[in-house]
């Protein structure tokens, strides 16, 4: 087994990107460019680097991908060029964030078109993180491989690519499956827009109905733009959803398959009494509040894990209740605590008051600083993002609510400025138990140096380090219970000290 140091090293040294990003994708569906575009828009808080979108028309690709935002990039006034730049009534796009280096490489741009395969020509958009990325690379290499980007996305498209099946649906079920993870991803064809999830479900791929086409998204949330559109189901792990245009056209449904799962990574997940791993961070923090997972909102699965930190520690909150009255308060940290700052407000009679107020047009601090590449970034975007209502925290006692504290730059901030202010205690709260571990599957907690659970180790040493009287956390058994009482679903828990899909 490799040493802590060893890891550490690797990640240093490694030369791939990797992404968790949106996925968007329609199928006779008019105008189907633009409706991924919007899609895109309103999933952009998974990916604000670059985007892209590939349309096909006939035998033709046709694709717009640049850096920047969606609406930098296809913005709204342009739409009839872009309607005619993208033609055709299917398409598929992406929008990236890189969570390890390499963010402003114009050829990680997805998604990637392939043209000349011996499945015909293909293009290709993943959302996730490969594991054992190194000795598929190489291997790859060995057998002719030509790659145009360092994204490991384009991985998963040379297996399918060099697979020794004869028809392209056979080499998806065989040869994807022997990559346990993390990917959801959409494949384009001339005919067909093709979906799946890897073995374990670790990232969301969900789809929808619309008119006399389907609509296929990461969240839920890009169908709710829609007045016509029908949410249908998410794609299962491991499942492959086909949906071919004229088949569809038809009023054929769309064909699903399973991945032909090898025997060892079955037995892995029978190892661990567990089959399957969706990213629970995406529930925490990731997706937008008005997406849902198994028919539950993700907004009220916040308010119950604040509700659930303040049951954990009801004694040491009710004391502080008693003690300091009305100059006791909850306040958000604005967007991603606000549901949890709501529950735990609800819960224990505390009052909620919103001091800290989101600027969405501040300058120098557009998207979250969780995504940001860089330390310098994230603590500019840190700074800069909420406006404090400094008169009205004088001689209070302030209890913060976020979704997690991953590196402590966005706490010891607003910590910093709550004590400016003149707050006389600060307690801060997270929905999440403490990220300990790196994940390797998709979130931008890649480096172990960087966490501040790991660095710290102690509540206490955390709570110096951010400026905080003491902090609470969720506990893993009290994330799980609630997962288990909404979700229903088996969760990855790897970074917060609990049970990655594979060992790492």
């Amino acid at each position: 087994m490799r040493t802590i140091e060893e890891i550490i090293h690797d990640e240093e040294l490694h030369s791939f990107s990797n992404d968790s990003c949106a996925l968007a994708g329609a199928v006779n569906i008019p105008y189907a460019a633009t409706v991924v575009r919007d899609m895109l828009q309103v999933q952009q808080h998974r990916g604000e680097k670059s985007v892209g979108i590939v349309s096909s028309k006939g035998d033709r690709f046709y694709a717009i991908r640049e850096m920047g935002k969606v609406d930098e990039v296809f913005p709204i006034a342009q739409m009839k060029s872009i309607q005619a730049e993208l033609p055709g009534s299917m398409a598929i796009g992406h929008t990236r964030y890189a969570t390890r280096g390499l963010a402003d490489y114009v050829s990680n741009i997805q998604p990637f078109i392939f043209n000349e395969t011996k499945f015909g020509h293909f293009a290709f958009a993943h959302n996730g993180q490969l594991v054992d990325i190194n000795k598929i690379h190489k291997t790859l290499l060995q057998r002719g491989a030509v790659f145009q980007s360092k994204s490991d996305s384009e991985l998963l498209a040379h297996v399918i690519a060099k697979s020794d099946k004869k028809s392209f649906h056979s080499a998806l079920k065989n040869d994807l499956a022997k990559i346990p993870c993390s990917y959801s991803a959409l494949v384009e064809t001339d005919l067909e827009i093709i979906g799946f999830r890897d073995p374990f479900g670790v990232r969301p791929l969900s789809i929808a109905r619309k008119g006399n086409g389907y609509l296929i998204a990461s969240e839920t949330v890009a169908f709710r733009l829609f007045p016509d559109a029908e949410f249908i189901r998410h794609i299962e792990p491991g499942e492959i959803v086909v949906f071919n245009k004229k088949k569809i056209k038809a009023k054929e449904k769309p064909k699903s398959m399973q991945m032909n799962i090898p025997i060892e990574i079955k037995e892995l997940a029978d190892a661990k009494n567990q089959s399957e791993f969706h990213c629970i961070f995406e529930q925490i923090y990731f997706q937008d509040p008005r997406s849902e997972a198994n028919g539950f909102m993700h907004e009220d699965f916040r308010q119950r894990c604040g509700r659930q930190v303040y049951l954990e520690n009801k004694e040491f909150f009710d004391e502080m209740r008693v003690r300091h009255g009305s100059n006791l308060v909850v306040v958000p940290i604005l967007d991603s605590g606000k549901q949890g700052a709501i529950g735990f407000s609800r819960e224990s009679g505390i009052l909620y008051k919103e001091y800290f107020m989101r600027r969405h047009n501040a300058p120098h601090s557009s998207g979250r600083s969780y995504t940001a590449h860089n330390q310098r970034l994230r603590i500019l975007i840190a700074g800069m993002k909420l406006d404090l209502r400094k008169e009205k925290v004088l001689g209070k006692t302030v209890i913060t609510v976020d979704d997690s504290n991953v590196r402590g730059t966005t706490a010891r901030t607003n910590n910093e400025r709550l004590r400016d202010a003149g707050a006389r205690e600060i307690y801060n709260v997270y929905l999440s138990p403490t990220i300990e571990n790196v994940c390797y599957l998709g979130m931008d907690h890649q480096n172990l140096k960087e966490l501040i659970a790991y660095r710290k180790k102690s509540l206490e040493g955390i709570a110096k380090e951010i400026f905080a009287d003491r902090i609470f956390h969720i506990s893993l058994a009290g994330l799980n219970s609630i997962v288990n009482d909404t979700y229903k679903m088996g969760i990855c828990t790897g970074c917060f000290g609990g049970k990655y899909p594979v060992d790492l």
